[in-house]
This record gives structure tokens, sequence and C-alpha cells, in this order.
């Protein structure tokens, strides 16, 4: 009788033990050893460069004027795209937009700055080109807007 105990409450053990795990998985995903760090820093970067984000980027982005003035407007420059193909910029004071790139891999537009002063991000992406054809994280800008 009492092995039989004994035996019950390691299968119980056991059965939260696997639950548990179940539940972790479910929570985080199987990237648990990237999200606490477990991971090495090469493989990390490997992993992202793989889920389309780059370590480095690949294009440049600039603003003029700089710095920005609020309410008046900006214009964007950038180099070393991809010619002839669209970028998609993911903001944080415009949303998303696309902009066209010409042959040369260069792009420029104008748009009225922010009426508020504050910190704006650019993030331009562009499809990768390859049998997945994700988008790739190309440049990323960020600028201040402050009171004239």
């Amino acid at each position: 009788m009492r092995n039989e105990a004994g035996n019950s409450v390691i299968l119980i053990l056991i059965g939260i033990f696997v639950i548990g795990v179940f539940l972790l998985l479910a929570v985080f995903g199987t990237d648990i050893g990237e999200r606490f760090g477990l991971l090495s820093q090469k493989k990390t970067e490997q992993q992202a460069e793989a889920r389309g984000k780059p370590t480095q980027t690949l294009a440049t982005l600039d603003v003029t004027p700089n710095p920005v003035i609020a309410g008046g407007n900006l214009t964007i420059i950038g180099s070393g795209f991809k010619p002839s193909q669209w970028i998609y910029f993911s903001t944080t004071c415009y949303g998303s937009f696309n902009v066209a790139v010409d042959s040369a891999g260069n792009t420029s537009f104008t748009r009225p700055a922010p009426i508020g002063a504050g910190v704006c991000t650019f993030d331009a992406y562009q499809y990768s080109g390859s049998r997945n054809n994700k988008l790739v994280l190309m440049a990323t800008l960020t600028f201040e807007v402050v009171e004239q």
C-alpha cells in the first residue's frame, strides 16, 4: 500500500512538471533561451538576420533641416536602397507609408513636420528578394522636432 501511494505521488509530480513545461512553451514560445538571455550573442544575431532584421543597417537616411522645426517642413533623403523598388516606412510620427526608390537606389520626400516638439523615428524596410521575400530593415533615422 505504501509503495502504491509513493508511485502515485511521483506520477502526480511528473504530471505537474510536464504541464509546467507545456505552459512555458505556450506563453514564451520556442525561443525561451533567447528571451531569458541563455543563448550566445552570435546565435541571437544569426536568428535576427534570419527574421529579416539585420544587426547593421544596409542603407542610410538623413533629415533636413536638422533640427526639425515644429510646424515647418522636413525632407527625408535616403541612399543605398535596392534600386527601383518601394520602401515601406514605419514611423512614430506619421504611421506607415510607402515611398519609391529611383534606379540609383536613392529616395527623397518632403512632409510637414509634426506640430509639437518630440522625437520621431523612421524605420525603412524593403523586401529581401529571396525565396521567402521578407521585409528587411534597411535603415533607421531618429530625429528631434523642436519648437521655434
